[in-house]
């Protein structure tokens, strides 16, 4: 079934100049073309979207004849097959093929991810470690330095306690000797009354 759109300028994006598009009746697809840079007709897939436009990302391209419908085209262009014992590979053994291929790469690529993560987490681990060491040694350093300042303390209080018990043992040998010269004054005013 051929569905036709509006004539004049192409305002939607679509390939097809004359705006016709092929309907899939039991498929329920719509089947566009366009010209590829030989100039050869390039029959597509395209995904319905509410404006009509096309975009290319999601556009499926379909095989241009029947070798490549059916898969009779295999090998390489030197002449030499893909698969063992030199026979040509169906379509499906090459999707297949391809799709074990990209697998592959893309397990490959997720090893490299995962093991450039385990790299950063153990960077990370190393960091922390760094950190926690760098703590232990600011509260040890803090806990010498409180103790070297309890010490200072305590030496400024010593000095001051000695100059004060200095300054006591000074007024009791004064005080002695003061009340010796009074006992000794007594006693001679005893015995030597009016002397």
């Amino acid at each position: 079934m051929v569905l036709s759109g509006p004539a004049g300028d192409d305002k939607t994006g679509n390939p097809n100049e004359r705006m016709e598009v092929l309907y899939h009746v039991p498929s329920g697809q719509i089947i566009n073309w366009a010209k590829d840079p030989e100039g050869k007709m390039r029959f597509f897939i395209q995904p319905i979207v509410e404006d009509g436009s096309v975009i290319p990302e999601l556009a499926i391209p379909l095989p241009l004849g029947m070798k490549e419908f059916f898969g009779e085209e295999g090998g390489d262009e030197d002449g030499k097959s893909d698969a063992p014992g030199g026979q040509k590979l169906t379509e499906k053994e090459k999707l297949q093929k391809k799709w074990a291929e990209e697998d592959a790469e893309r397990k490959k690529r997720w090893d490299e991810e995962d093991a450039e993560r385990e790299l950063e987490w153990a960077e990370k681990d190393k960091e922390l470690e760094l950190e926690l060491e760098i703590v232990e040694l600011d509260a040890k350093l803090q806990e010498l330095v409180d103790q070297a300042e309890a010490q200072v303390i305590i030496c400024t209080v010593m000095q001051t306690i000695k100059s004060h018990v200095f300054t006591i043992i000074l007024s009791i040998i004064a005080v002695q000797k003061l009340t010796q010269e009074v006992a000794h004054s007594s006693i001679w005013s005893a015995f030597y009354p009016g002397a």
